[in-house]
């Protein structure tokens, strides 16, 4: 089940949850004076475990039968489909100028001077203010999601994936629900046809994402106490 190339045990576990402590051996705080502190060795400690729980179950291009959850089996969950960092969302919207309609929002139509706020044609009062970027960048992800899966004639799921540095992923879907998606597909075209469609609309620019199977996260319990 494991890569034997990567170590289940390093020296440094031992200080995975070393707390700092000033010279009367009490327990520092952290800077937003709630959380405890950890070591610095500590920190190097939980950044090295982290990355090696995220190489053990990290992505694969195939399955084996022994992974899909039929015939009564019960594997963990993975799911099918591309990783992606929360800028790509925002790139993809100004990329393809995603619209959105917000006549029914009094404060965004007040802001943008518009009733239909278009990612691609932002203007530079706009970029500048920081409130409605930050609210344009949390409404991005389901205007994304809805476009993609327009684009592919399939809702596409959206997951969570046990990775190290990719905090989101997009679905065809996952090692359970596998065989009701295929047939959902092959009505448009077969699951290569889909996928092809979804992969050349996620790339464009720098971004090359790779179909991949991916532990779903909410599924699995993995965390720093997690023995290798």
């Amino acid at each position: 089940m494991y890569p034997d190339i990567v170590p289940r045990y390093h020296p440094d576990d031992e200080y995975l949850f070393e707390f700092d402590v000033d010279e009367k051996g009490r327990t520092r705080f952290d800077t937003d004076g709630v959380s405890i502190k950890f070591t610095d060795r500590c920190k190097a400690a939980q950044e090295a475990k982290w990355k090696r729980l995220s190489a053990i179950f990290g992505p694969r291009k195939l399955l084996p039968k022994s992974m899909m959850g039929i015939r009564g089996a019960n594997p963990h969950r993975l799911a099918y489909g591309w990783v992606y960092k929360p800028e790509f969302i925002w790139d993809y919207a100004t990329h393809n100028n995603l619209e959105m309609d917000v006549s029914d929002d009094k404060w965004l139509t007040k802001v943008t001077g518009t009733t239909l706020i278009k990612y691609g044609e932002l203007t530079e009062e706009h970029k500048a203010n920081e409130k409605l970027i930050s609210t344009l960048k949390s409404l991005a992800r389901f205007l994304v999601l809805d476009h993609l899966s327009e684009r592919a004639g399939i809702e596409l799921e959206r997951v969570t994936p046990f990775a190290y540095e990719w905090p989101r992923m997009f679905a065809l879907y996952n090692n359970y629900n596998f065989v009701e998606r295929t047939y959902e597909m092959n009505e448009l075209g077969g699951v290569d046809h889909v996928a092809a469609i979804v992969q050349d609309a996620m790339t464009f620019g720098d971004y090359k994402p790779e179909l991949l199977w991916w532990y779903d996260w909410k599924h699995i319990t993995l965390n720093l106490n997690t023995p290798l």
